[in-house]
């Protein structure tokens, strides 16, 4: 519920998210000023902004799952350059 009269509400209806459907977005009493258009161009700029930031389709554990893949695959870059490093000095150096 919205107490008050002196709220400027921004309502957007395609959040381009198939969870949600519509976006209330209050705006700060210092913005109330600005041009519709403006702070229409914002709120749809922040709402693809958040929705592109929570990936609901990417479970946690599977996130958490590829950042270990990662540095998995960067520790063994990491050892493979570090093994024919000494390898070429080795050989390099008979």
């Amino acid at each position: 519920m919205v107490k008050g009269v002196n709220k400027q509400i921004i309502e957007i209806n395609d959040t381009g998210n198939k969870y949600f459907e519509k976006v209330l977005l209050f705006v700060a009493p210092g913005k109330k000023d600005m041009p519709p258009e403006l702070l229409n161009t914002r709120a749809k700029e922040y709402v693809i902004e958040f929705s592109n930031s929570i990936s609901p389709s990417i479970s946690l554990r599977e996130r958490i799952t590829r950042k270990k893949a990662k540095k998995r695959a960067i520790l063994i870059s990491v050892s493979a350059i570090t093994v024919a490093v000494i390898t070429a000095l080795i050989i390099n150096f008979l």
